[in-house]
């Protein structure tokens, strides 16, 4: 049985943190002796994956990560880099930006120049005090090792009037992520993947963690295994939302179709784009959910023309289920998400706010996915489910919240529904809502890889893998039932 060394992966990822603020802190190295001697300053710092309890909760985390850029700055050798880590990785947001529908001229002046940054510090506090304090500390102890580069980003965390998680356009967030396999969490139904006899499994745990067992029965690794163990890969994402944008755009789209008929008011709009009302409740309906209560156990089985949920809204393309036709293919592709919203909530009605630009600086998200495999999990869900529509069945429709549209924007079709007496409605050019204003890949090492990475004199090399035959980044291998590391207590 393969078990998890939580003292050795860092917090965060096999579960969510509940701080309410967070602050990332981007640095470049001086050199890489006192780059390295940075990593070994910061190291007590790091927050593992261990567990807390009421008693032993702490009031902040620290989580970093490198990019390679900053492996670089290391002085690891350049063929470990090109050749021992993807590709994706290696080449960095900023290079790989028009594939993932941004406009790297639109990033702020602080992601322009990839080379610079380094290290990627994620802070998490339960005041704006303790992160002001957080950030003296780092700053003190990187000094004269490295600098960090300015403005900080930082976000709190967005609540309804109930105390919910919400973000800028009004929405319950976090109802849905992956159960990961082996992390003894328990699992809410619908927070796995769905099997093909309609039960809910966690995923495999080396989909998000290195170094182990992954949905295809094989452990993906980077060589050497010293340095890719229980660690994973960072995309962080800062995106602007168009609040005042969408809230103009629904409120015209809906007076335009309630002129043909149709009974329906903005809410309604948006919700189909999203494919929840907005206290969180699936349009599909959840056969666990009782006395009201939001659940995410839903599928799409009894709703394939999209009648109920459209095909080209936001949660059919994030997380497709059974809508496919098939079951269990899309857990190669599933993410974890890890963020909060930045900015103050634009108040309710307010549909003039500056211009689209002025707006994206406002407000938005902090975005956050940890994966095993950014091209395989994070681009692939970006690229073909967020910024195309042909798997949806909707051409080249982009999808309606968060999608990269065209200039002249893409169509959102709502089906008729003949049991409701509802003809297609079609909301034409949809404009962009969201726009990415920055961001980078990171690796984020286990606790011993980064001991190994801070330590003096460190050569890593890939001297064997030319006589191996392996590919860059994908050399795998089969595993045994046997376990990979020692058991470790919660």
């Amino acid at each position: 049985m393969l078990t998890i060394d939580r003292k050795d992966i860092q917090g965060n990822i096999l579960e969510g943190y509940t701080f309410p603020h967070v602050m990332h802190l981007l640095a470049t190295f001086t050199d890489a002796p006192r780059g390295r001697q940075a990593l070994a300053e910061l190291r007590s710092l790091v927050t593992t994956a261990t567990r807390w309890d009421a008693k032993n909760r702490p009031n902040y985390a620290v989580n970093l990560g490198l990019s390679a850029a900053g492996l670089r700055a290391l002085n690891l050798s350049e063929s470990l880099i090109t050749r021992g880590f993807p590709e994706a990785f290696t080449q960095g947001m900023h290079t790989r930006a028009t594939r993932l529908g941004d406009n790297p001229s639109h990033y702020d002046p602080l992601w322009r120049e990839p080379e610079r940054i380094h290290l990627w510090l994620w802070v998490h506090g339960s005041t704006e005090h303790e992160l002001d304090r957080l950030h003296k500390q780092i700053q003190q102890r990187l000094a004269g090792l490295a600098t960090l580069l300015e403005p900080s980003i930082r976000g709190t965390a967005l609540r309804n009037d109930k105390g919910e998680s919400i973000e800028h356009f009004g929405f319950r967030d976090g109802l849905s992520g992956p159960a990961i396999a082996g992390s003894t969490t328990p699992a809410k139904p619908g927070d796995g993947n769905l099997d093909a006899d309609g039960k809910w499994r966690p995923i495999a745990t080396g989909e998000f963690v290195l170094g182990h067992v992954d949905e295809s029965g094989a452990v993906a690794r980077l060589p050497p295994r010293d340095l890719s163990m229980n660690g994973t890969f960072a995309v962080f994402r800062k995106l602007g939302q168009d609040v005042a944008g969408f809230r103009a755009y629904v409120t015209e789209q809906a007076e335009t179709l309630r002129a043909t008929g149709a009974p329906i008011d903005e809410h309604w709009i948006a919700a189909r784009m999203v494919g929840r009302e907005r206290d969180g409740t699936p349009l599909t309906r959840d056969p666990l959910a009782h006395d009201g209560r939001t659940n995410n156990a839903f599928t799409f089985r009894d709703d394939p023309e999209g009648r109920v949920c459209p095909l080209g809204s936001h949660i059919r393309r994030g997380n497709p289920r059974d809508g496919h036709g098939f079951s269990g293919a899309f857990a190669r592709h599933r993410i974890l998400r890890r963020s909060m919203s930045f900015g103050r909530r634009l108040p309710e009605g307010d549909m003039k706010a500056g211009s689209r630009e002025q707006r994206y600086a406002q407000r938005g998200l902090l975005f956050v996915v940890l994966n095993a495999d950014i091209e395989r999990q994070f681009e692939f869900l970006q690229r073909q489910y967020m910024n195309d529509g042909a798997a949806a069945r909707q051409g080249g429709d982009a999808d309606p919240l968060v999608g990269s549209h065209p200039r002249q924007g893409s169509d959102f079709i709502i089906p008729g529904d003949p049991s409701a007496k509802r003809a297609t409605l079609v909301c034409p050019q949809v404009p962009r809502f969201v726009e990415c204003l920055g961001g980078e890949y990171f690796f984020v090492p286990g606790l011993r890889a980064l001991e190994m990475l801070a330590g003096e004199g460190v050569h890593i090399d890939l001297p064997v893998l030319d006589n191996l035959g392996l590919k860059p980044g994908l050399a795998s291998e089969a595993i045994e039932a046997a376990p990979l590391q020692p058991e470790v207590s919660p």
